[in-house]
Protein backbone atom coordinates (compact mmCIF):
# COMPACT_ATOMS: atom_id res chain seq x y z
CA UNK A 1 0.00 0.00 0.00
CA UNK A 2 1.57 3.24 -0.79
CA UNK A 3 1.92 5.78 1.59
CA UNK A 4 -0.79 8.66 1.92
CA UNK A 5 1.71 11.65 3.42
CA UNK A 6 5.10 12.62 3.83
CA UNK A 7 6.56 11.91 7.71
CA UNK A 8 8.81 14.62 8.40
CA UNK A 9 9.08 13.97 12.05
CA UNK A 10 11.33 11.18 13.16
CA UNK A 11 9.92 9.12 16.30
CA UNK A 12 10.69 11.57 18.92
CA UNK A 13 10.11 10.37 22.57
CA UNK A 14 8.09 13.20 24.37
CA UNK A 15 4.91 13.46 26.19
CA UNK A 16 2.98 16.16 24.26
CA UNK A 17 2.91 17.82 21.05
CA UNK A 18 5.10 20.62 22.68
CA UNK A 19 7.48 18.36 23.57
CA UNK A 20 8.08 16.61 20.72
CA UNK A 21 8.20 20.07 19.13
CA UNK A 22 10.97 21.52 20.81
CA UNK A 23 12.78 18.26 20.91
CA UNK A 24 12.54 18.18 17.23
CA UNK A 25 13.42 21.57 16.64
CA UNK A 26 17.08 20.85 18.74
CA UNK A 27 17.34 17.34 16.64
CA UNK A 28 17.21 19.21 13.08
CA UNK A 29 19.18 21.94 14.56
CA UNK A 30 22.00 19.37 15.08
CA UNK A 31 21.50 17.60 11.91
CA UNK A 32 21.68 20.78 10.26
CA UNK A 33 24.74 21.75 11.82
CA UNK A 34 26.16 18.24 10.94
CA UNK A 35 25.29 17.90 7.49
CA UNK A 36 26.53 21.52 6.80
CA UNK A 37 30.47 20.63 8.26
CA UNK A 38 29.29 23.72 10.70
CA UNK A 39 32.48 24.46 12.96
CA UNK A 40 31.86 22.78 16.86
CA UNK A 41 33.39 22.98 19.70
CA UNK A 42 34.56 19.25 21.63
CA UNK A 43 33.82 19.85 24.96
CA UNK A 44 33.87 16.40 27.07
CA UNK A 45 31.55 15.59 29.96
CA UNK A 46 34.95 15.35 31.57
CA UNK A 47 35.75 19.16 31.23
CA UNK A 48 32.80 19.75 33.23
CA UNK A 49 33.81 17.78 36.04
CA UNK A 50 36.94 18.96 36.72
CA UNK A 51 37.58 22.08 35.50
CA UNK A 52 33.30 24.11 35.11
CA UNK A 53 32.91 24.80 38.67
CA UNK A 54 36.20 25.72 39.31
CA UNK A 55 37.60 28.09 36.37
CA UNK A 56 37.26 31.79 36.46
CA UNK A 57 35.12 33.29 34.21
CA UNK A 58 37.67 35.16 32.08
CA UNK A 59 39.73 31.75 31.68
CA UNK A 60 36.82 29.91 30.75
CA UNK A 61 35.73 32.12 27.70
CA UNK A 62 39.41 32.35 26.57
CA UNK A 63 39.66 28.56 26.67
CA UNK A 64 36.05 28.17 24.31
CA UNK A 65 37.41 30.93 22.08
CA UNK A 66 40.64 28.43 21.86
CA UNK A 67 38.33 25.31 21.24
CA UNK A 68 35.99 27.32 19.02
CA UNK A 69 39.39 28.64 16.70
CA UNK A 70 41.67 25.27 17.33
CA UNK A 71 41.68 22.58 14.81
CA UNK A 72 39.13 19.85 15.00
CA UNK A 73 41.87 17.52 14.72
CA UNK A 74 45.17 18.86 16.23
CA UNK A 75 44.03 21.48 18.70
CA UNK A 76 46.01 24.05 17.40
CA UNK A 77 45.44 28.09 16.64
CA UNK A 78 47.73 30.48 16.02
CA UNK A 79 46.25 33.98 17.81
CA UNK A 80 48.30 36.72 19.17
CA UNK A 81 47.49 38.30 22.45
CA UNK A 82 46.52 41.69 20.60
CA UNK A 83 43.94 39.53 18.57
CA UNK A 84 42.46 37.86 21.47
CA UNK A 85 42.41 40.95 23.84
CA UNK A 86 40.67 42.77 20.63
CA UNK A 87 38.09 40.07 20.57
CA UNK A 88 37.33 40.18 24.21
CA UNK A 89 37.89 44.31 24.33
CA UNK A 90 40.20 43.46 27.33
CA UNK A 91 43.64 44.44 28.34
CA UNK A 92 46.62 42.58 27.43
CA UNK A 93 47.53 42.19 30.48
CA UNK A 94 44.17 40.45 31.42
CA UNK A 95 44.51 38.43 28.77
CA UNK A 96 48.12 36.99 29.89
CA UNK A 97 46.33 36.26 33.04
CA UNK A 98 44.14 33.94 31.83
CA UNK A 99 46.58 32.33 29.66
CA UNK A 100 48.19 31.41 32.41
CA UNK A 101 45.47 30.23 34.85
CA UNK A 102 45.04 27.90 31.30
CA UNK A 103 48.78 26.76 31.35
CA UNK A 104 48.88 26.57 35.08
CA UNK A 105 45.61 24.16 34.80
CA UNK A 106 47.61 22.03 31.83
CA UNK A 107 44.23 23.25 29.69
CA UNK A 108 46.54 24.77 27.07
CA UNK A 109 50.29 25.22 26.05
CA UNK A 110 51.34 28.19 24.06
CA UNK A 111 54.47 28.16 22.14
CA UNK A 112 56.44 30.64 19.76
CA UNK A 113 58.52 29.50 17.06
CA UNK A 114 60.66 32.34 15.39
CA UNK A 115 59.17 35.64 14.98
CA UNK A 116 55.63 33.62 14.03
CA UNK A 117 52.62 34.38 16.52
CA UNK A 118 52.02 32.18 19.39
CA UNK A 119 50.64 28.89 18.38
CA UNK A 120 48.05 27.75 21.06
CA UNK A 121 47.65 23.89 21.79
CA UNK A 122 45.11 22.43 23.70
CA UNK A 123 45.74 19.85 26.00
CA UNK A 124 43.86 16.39 26.93
CA UNK A 125 42.03 16.86 30.26
CA UNK A 126 41.42 13.01 30.74
CA UNK A 127 42.85 9.83 30.44
CA UNK A 128 43.58 8.68 26.61
CA UNK A 129 45.41 6.26 24.85
CA UNK A 130 48.01 6.92 22.19
CA UNK A 131 49.32 4.55 19.61
CA UNK A 132 53.17 5.06 18.49
CA UNK A 133 55.03 4.53 15.67
CA UNK A 134 59.02 4.22 16.05
CA UNK A 135 61.47 5.87 13.39
CA UNK A 136 63.16 2.83 12.64
CA UNK A 137 62.50 -0.63 11.37
CA UNK A 138 63.27 -3.61 13.73
CA UNK A 139 63.82 -7.30 12.45
CA UNK A 140 63.20 -8.41 15.55
CA UNK A 141 61.54 -6.97 18.83
CA UNK A 142 64.58 -6.88 21.24
CA UNK A 143 65.47 -4.99 23.57
CA UNK A 144 66.44 -1.85 21.56
CA UNK A 145 62.50 -1.41 20.97
CA UNK A 146 61.88 -0.73 24.28
CA UNK A 147 64.53 1.38 24.73
CA UNK A 148 63.66 3.78 21.87
CA UNK A 149 59.95 3.30 22.18
CA UNK A 150 60.43 4.84 26.25
CA UNK A 151 62.37 7.33 25.19
CA UNK A 152 60.03 8.57 22.91
CA UNK A 153 57.76 9.46 25.93
CA UNK A 154 60.24 9.81 28.33
CA UNK A 155 61.95 13.62 26.29
CA UNK A 156 58.54 14.34 26.34
CA UNK A 157 57.94 13.99 30.18
CA UNK A 158 56.87 17.61 30.50
CA UNK A 159 53.89 16.98 28.22
CA UNK A 160 52.97 13.36 29.55
CA UNK A 161 54.17 13.49 33.25
CA UNK A 162 56.84 10.76 34.58
CA UNK A 163 56.09 6.70 33.68
CA UNK A 164 54.09 4.86 36.28
CA UNK A 165 54.65 1.49 34.59
CA UNK A 166 55.46 -0.07 31.70
CA UNK A 167 53.82 -3.38 30.60
CA UNK A 168 54.31 -6.55 28.26
CA UNK A 169 50.57 -7.29 26.70
CA UNK A 170 49.93 -11.10 24.98
CA UNK A 171 46.28 -11.98 23.63
CA UNK A 172 45.53 -14.48 21.64
CA UNK A 173 43.60 -13.94 18.55
CA UNK A 174 39.90 -15.03 18.12
CA UNK A 175 37.77 -17.10 15.39
CA UNK A 176 34.45 -16.23 13.82
CA UNK A 177 33.12 -18.14 17.00
CA UNK A 178 35.19 -16.21 19.25
CA UNK A 179 37.40 -19.43 20.53
CA UNK A 180 41.38 -18.32 20.56
CA UNK A 181 43.51 -19.51 17.58
CA UNK A 182 47.00 -20.12 17.62
CA UNK A 183 47.76 -16.23 16.66
CA UNK A 184 48.39 -14.09 19.07
CA UNK A 185 48.63 -9.57 19.02
CA UNK A 186 51.59 -8.99 21.18
CA UNK A 187 52.31 -4.86 22.29
CA UNK A 188 54.46 -2.88 24.45
CA UNK A 189 51.91 -0.64 27.34
CA UNK A 190 53.73 2.19 29.32
CA UNK A 191 51.73 4.55 31.80
CA UNK A 192 52.51 7.83 31.93
CA UNK A 193 50.93 9.98 34.81
CA UNK A 194 50.84 14.09 34.87
CA UNK A 195 50.85 16.30 37.89
CA UNK A 196 46.57 17.01 37.71
CA UNK A 197 46.14 13.21 37.72
CA UNK A 198 45.72 12.81 33.81
CA UNK A 199 46.86 9.17 32.66
CA UNK A 200 48.25 8.34 29.17
CA UNK A 201 48.41 5.17 27.71
CA UNK A 202 51.10 4.69 25.20
CA UNK A 203 50.89 1.45 23.07
CA UNK A 204 53.18 -0.33 21.05
CA UNK A 205 52.60 -3.30 18.46
CA UNK A 206 55.13 -5.82 18.61
CA UNK A 207 55.32 -6.85 14.81
CA UNK A 208 58.36 -9.62 14.75
CA UNK A 209 56.93 -11.76 17.55
CA UNK A 210 54.60 -14.09 16.06
CA UNK A 211 56.92 -17.17 16.30
CA UNK A 212 56.66 -16.56 20.40
CA UNK A 213 53.88 -17.44 22.77
CA UNK A 214 52.30 -18.48 26.14
CA UNK A 215 52.06 -22.02 26.90
CA UNK A 216 48.44 -21.50 27.60
CA UNK A 217 45.55 -20.43 25.46
CA UNK A 218 42.38 -20.12 28.09
CA UNK A 219 43.41 -18.22 31.55
CA UNK A 220 41.84 -21.08 34.46
CA UNK A 221 38.91 -19.63 36.27
CA UNK A 222 37.28 -17.73 33.26
CA UNK A 223 40.36 -15.11 34.89
CA UNK A 224 40.70 -12.29 33.22
CA UNK A 225 45.10 -11.97 33.58
CA UNK A 226 47.83 -13.78 34.14
CA UNK A 227 50.99 -13.03 33.99
CA UNK A 228 54.42 -14.38 32.45
CA UNK A 229 58.25 -13.15 32.12
CA UNK A 230 59.22 -10.98 29.50
CA UNK A 231 62.54 -10.76 27.97
CA UNK A 232 61.96 -6.72 28.12
CA UNK A 233 63.80 -4.46 30.75
CA UNK A 234 63.63 -1.79 32.70
CA UNK A 235 65.31 -0.04 35.29
CA UNK A 236 66.69 -2.56 37.76
CA UNK A 237 64.32 -5.54 36.14
CA UNK A 238 61.86 -7.28 33.16
CA UNK A 239 58.74 -6.03 32.84
CA UNK A 240 55.69 -7.23 33.61
CA UNK A 241 54.25 -9.63 31.24
CA UNK A 242 50.49 -9.72 31.20
CA UNK A 243 48.02 -12.42 29.13
CA UNK A 244 44.82 -10.77 28.93
CA UNK A 245 41.74 -13.01 28.37
CA UNK A 246 41.03 -13.12 24.74
CA UNK A 247 37.26 -12.32 25.80
CA UNK A 248 37.73 -8.64 26.24
CA UNK A 249 38.99 -7.36 23.01
CA UNK A 250 41.67 -4.40 23.23
CA UNK A 251 42.56 -4.21 20.04
CA UNK A 252 39.48 -2.42 17.84
CA UNK A 253 37.78 0.62 17.75
CA UNK A 254 36.08 0.24 21.58
CA UNK A 255 38.36 2.07 23.60
CA UNK A 256 36.74 1.52 26.99
CA UNK A 257 37.89 -2.03 27.99
CA UNK A 258 41.65 -0.46 27.77
CA UNK A 259 41.29 3.28 29.38
CA UNK A 260 39.61 1.01 32.19
CA UNK A 261 42.21 -1.63 32.18
CA UNK A 262 45.10 1.43 32.23
CA UNK A 263 43.04 3.40 35.26
CA UNK A 264 43.85 -0.05 37.22
CA UNK A 265 47.26 -1.04 36.05
CA UNK A 266 48.16 2.57 37.22
CA UNK A 267 47.40 1.23 41.14
CA UNK A 268 49.40 -1.34 40.56
CA UNK A 269 51.16 -1.10 43.99
CA UNK A 270 48.01 -2.55 45.53
CA UNK A 271 47.81 -5.63 43.00
CA UNK A 272 49.15 -9.08 44.24
CA UNK A 273 50.45 -10.45 41.14
CA UNK A 274 50.92 -13.70 42.73
CA UNK A 275 47.09 -14.40 42.72
CA UNK A 276 47.09 -14.32 38.91
CA UNK A 277 47.83 -17.70 37.36
CA UNK A 278 51.24 -17.49 35.46
CA UNK A 279 51.80 -18.58 32.33
CA UNK A 280 55.16 -19.84 30.72
CA UNK A 281 56.81 -17.76 27.69
CA UNK A 282 58.40 -18.99 24.17
CA UNK A 283 58.42 -20.45 20.91
CA UNK A 284 54.96 -21.02 19.72
CA UNK A 285 55.72 -24.30 18.45
CA UNK A 286 57.15 -25.30 21.38
CA UNK A 287 54.00 -25.14 23.36
CA UNK A 288 51.48 -26.03 20.69
CA UNK A 289 53.69 -28.26 18.04
CA UNK A 290 52.05 -28.13 14.13
CA UNK A 291 50.11 -30.95 13.01
CA UNK A 292 49.93 -32.13 9.58
CA UNK A 293 47.11 -30.23 8.04
CA UNK A 294 48.47 -26.73 9.78
CA UNK A 295 51.79 -27.72 8.17
CA UNK A 296 50.29 -28.02 5.19
CA UNK A 297 47.72 -25.10 5.02
CA UNK A 298 51.04 -23.05 6.00
CA UNK A 299 52.90 -24.49 2.92
CA UNK A 300 50.50 -23.52 0.79
CA UNK A 301 49.67 -20.20 1.41
CA UNK A 302 53.60 -19.24 1.26
CA UNK A 303 52.97 -20.78 -2.26
CA UNK A 304 50.49 -18.77 -3.39
CA UNK A 305 52.38 -15.43 -1.98
CA UNK A 306 55.38 -16.74 -4.14
CA UNK A 307 53.02 -16.91 -7.73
Amino acid sequence: MAKSNFRLLTSIPAEDEKEETIKGYHSYWRKTNTNSNAGFVPIFKSFRDKHLATLEPGALRLYLFFAFAADNNYGNSWYSIEKIAEFFDAQTRTVNNWIKVLVDKNLIIREQKGKKSFTTYLVPYSNSIIKHQLKRNFKEDNQEVLDMFLKKITDYESLYGPLVEVFHFYQWKIDKKKKPIKEAVQWLFAITKRNDGILTGHNFTLKNSNHLAVDEMVIPDNGDIATFNSPFKFNTGNIKGLVLTHEIRLQGNTIGPALKLMEDLAKAEVWDWDDHPKFQYGELNEFFPEDETEAQTKTNSEEEKTK
